[in-house]
């Protein structure tokens, strides 16, 4: 079951990987665990679908349609959904 998902640009802890798959935290979807309090929402990935996260700016942008479409410099299409920060 897809109880959430992880948007474009989001930071993701990566915990464990097992095969193609990573286990982690969703850093900005804040969940409480009894035990520990309030830490990212966990769960796996396809580890294909990660990359490394660099930035030094804040979200200047926020996607409102449910779904649109960034254009890259070199052609690529990339869908991105509703609250994707940019």
């Amino acid at each position: 079951d897809q109880e959430t998902q992880l948007l474009f640009n989001e930071r993701f802890i990566v915990l464990r990987q097992e095969g193609d798959w990573s286990w982690g935290e969703a850093v900005e979807q804040q969940k409480f665990y009894p035990e520990e309090g309030w830490r990212g929402y966990r769960g796996w990935i396809r580890s294909r679908d990660l990359t490394d996260y660099y930035s030094s700016e804040e979200s200047n942008f926020v996607v409102i349609a449910p779904w649109t479409t960034l254009s890259m410099e070199d052609g690529t299409q990339l869908p991105l959904s509703f609250g994707t920060r940019l």
